[in-house]
């Protein structure tokens, strides 16, 4: 990260952060000019206010929305991960789903973002980007398909331990014959085959 510049980029974080904030509600120089003379701070003048507004304000302003994005993004996977529990699910999964949900926006939201000429351009120039997007698209299903199978596996494994919990119940002990009863209805063979 560079190092900041200018009157007002040499100024402590703290009070950058109050001039960044000054700017996003739309105050005028003479009031910031104003705040920074009550700080103790002079010699700053309007178009020192002007230049930070194009640069450091606006740079602090992009990494303010990339933040809130992130927080949001967090935010929603927490909130897939509870309502989960809440309904008995699998936490784990349902976090692999909302991470695999995150990055398919991702790469959708980028792919938005570029112009189709501009990417047309980009790919005739770079067509080793398409192979990396294709290998990307295709890791991000293969984790998706093998958070299906994991899921299956779990409430597989769920319901073998109830219907084996329900034999012991019933006959106070479960025999390795009931294991090996439970175990050939669920995978179609014999434990150990």
């Amino acid at each position: 990260m560079a190092t900041p510049r200018g009157k007002i980029g040499r100024l402590p974080e703290a009070l950058r952060a109050q001039i960044n904030g000054m700017i996003r509600d739309h105050k005028t120089a003479d009031e910031i000019i104003a705040l920074l003379e009550a700080q103790g701070v002079s010699g700053v003048t309007p178009q020192n206010v002007s230049a930070w507004k194009k640069w450091g304000f606006e740079r602090w302003n992009r990494r303010m929305e990339r933040l809130d994005e992130m927080a949001s993004r967090r935010e929603f996977a927490r909130q897939l991960v509870s309502e989960a529990k809440d309904e008995g699910g699998d936490g784990l999964t349902v976090a692999s789903d909302a991470a695999s949900a995150i990055v398919v926006e991702q790469i959708a939201e980028a792919l938005e973002a570029f112009d189709p000429l501009q990417l047309n351009a980009m790919l005739a120039e770079k067509p080793e980007k398409f192979m990396d997007l294709a290998h990307a698209l295709a890791a991000t299903r293969k984790g998706d398909q093998a958070s299906v199978l994991l899921r299956q596996k779990v409430e597989e494994y769920e319901r073998q331990k109830k219907q084996l919990c329900a034999v012991i119940e019933e006959k106070g002990v479960a025999t390795k014959e009931d294991f090996d009863a439970i175990y050939r209805e669920a995978y179609g063979v014999k434990p150990g085959a």
